[in-house]
């Protein structure tokens, strides 16, 4: 008889819990109204820790993140090249 296979979908907080691990590096994209907001309150809510957080662009979350008490590391340069390209405009 052949296995059932394993559900393909889970639940936000599952995945960050399976997925997200402490030190890892993490990368939240989406403009506008695609920020990943939830899943940028789920790390914080389940404390993941000693995170570096990759963004492309700055935003709301990448603020939200960036003071968390779970003192994130925040790759600067790509807020910075961002800041100065638009900066140029």
């Amino acid at each position: 008889m052949p296995k059932t296979p394993k559900p393909l979908t889970t639940t936000l907080s599952q995945a960050i819990h399976e997925f997200v691990r402490d030190g890892d590096s993490v990368a939240l994209e989406g403009f506008t109204h695609l920020i990943p907001f939830a899943a940028g309150y789920e790390i914080i809510r389940q404390r993941k820790r000693n995170l570096t957080l990759i963004r492309m662009t700055p935003d709301l979350i990448y603020d939200q993140l960036e003071p968390a008490p779970e003192n994130l590391r925040v790759l600067r340069e790509l807020k910075q090249r961002t800041e100065i390209a638009h900066a140029a405009d």
